[in-house]
């Protein structure tokens, strides 16, 4: 199986948990394209994610707490330095390590 062919395969049930459950994108295949092809970590999955969270947003509009929502906004705008912190201090290695290392947490 190509390496496209297997990113492919795992977005898409990625995004089909995802869609119905309304989280595991990103422990499904961020694991995944990390074995194959961790230059593409966590680009590739924030990109990924952007039409699949559209598309759900879209569909359950109705439900959507507007306060919640600006409170999880400013959490994750204030969480995206603390990345980027972690992005320029570990290599590549490390990185791979610290996504699995997260992925079994967040099972457990």
């Amino acid at each position: 199986m190509s390496t496209y062919a297997l990113i492919s395969l795992t977005v898409l049930i990625a995004a089909f948990v995802q869609g119905s459950t309304g989280f595991g994108f990103a422990l499904i295949s961020g694991p995944v394209i990390g074995m194959v092809q961790p230059r593409l970590l966590p680009v590739f999955l924030l990109i990924q994610m952007i039409p699949l969270n559209g598309y759900v947003t879209w569909r359950e509009r109705h439900a959507l707490d507007g306060a919640g929502a600006t409170w999880i906004s400013l959490g994750r705008f204030v969480g995206t330095f603390g990345g980027l912190g972690v992005l320029f201090l570990v290599t590549e290695q490390q990185l791979s390590l610290l996504i699995g290392l997260s992925t079994v947490l967040a099972v457990l």
